[in-house]
């Protein structure tokens, strides 16, 4: 399964679409093959970097929610993607915490029903 870096944070302005960039940055310099994700539903500012393939995403019909279809066909391309291969996702302020929401029961789904899943979260936290 690819490396998955997704930038989350639940204020706007606070520099996750210029993390994502230079993730990207430094994948791209290193030959690694690269999948790139917005799903800002308010302001797609990581795929306004045209030195980056990034596709535009919909989690939801509304900026505030997550549709679980919507990011099953996320996760789907992200799980048919090259084994060594990396991806860049950058998060909404708006979505933060549907996503987040969204991600903990269904990763805690996972390891349930299907104990030799890879899927995984990690958390880090800042001040």
């Amino acid at each position: 399964m690819a490396l998955i870096n997704l930038t989350l944070q639940g204020k706007g302005g606070v520099g996750k679409s210029f993390v994502a960039s230079l993730l990207a940055q430094h994948y791209l310099k290193r030959d690694t093959p690269l999948h790139c994700y917005d799903t800002d539903p308010v302001n797609q500012t990581f795929a306004g970097y045209k030195a980056f393939p990034v596709e535009t995403i919909r989690l939801g019909e509304r900026p505030d929610e997550i549709n679980p279809r919507y990011f099953d066909a996320l996760i789907e391309q992200i799980m048919t993607g090259p084994e060594d291969g990396v991806v860049v996702i950058d998060n909404g302020a708006s979505t933060f915490l549907p996503l987040l929401g969204y991600m903990v029961d269904h990763t805690n789904h996972a390891h349930q029903n299907h104990g030799k899943s890879r899927l995984a979260v990690d958390r880090f936290y800042t001040d």
